[in-house]
């Protein structure tokens, strides 16, 4: 999840900051994004779902164990050609609601 003007800015592939900080890009998965997406991206502007194949992208995908849950980790950037799907990130009453095409 990132807003759509990022993701527009990217060429070739995506690198957050947490590529370099944490070594990993966040990923979630359909079950866990509402609960991500409301704790760390309360306030993001025109965001967007990126629907990432994992056997598409260069890096290592892993589920690491945390107390809330296993959350998988890109060990590399996304490249754009690993995205299959952009989706609208819509809100209702200000809660973040799972798009059709992921329920």
């Amino acid at each position: 999840m990132l807003e759509r003007r990022r993701w527009e800015a990217v060429e070739d592939a995506y690198r957050p900051d947490s590529l370099d900080v944490d070594g990993f890009v966040h990923l979630s998965t359909a079950d866990s994004i509402l609960g991500v997406a409301a704790y760390s991206h309360a306030d993001a502007e025109d965001p967007v779902l990126l629907v990432v194949d994992p056997a598409a992208l260069a890096a290592a995908v892993r589920y690491e164990e945390t107390p809330s849950g296993a959350f998988p980790h890109a060990y590399g950037p996304i490249e754009r050609d690993a995205v299959v799907e952009v989706l609208p990130f819509p809100r209702e009453d200000g809660q973040y609601v799972l798009p059709e095409a992921l329920r």
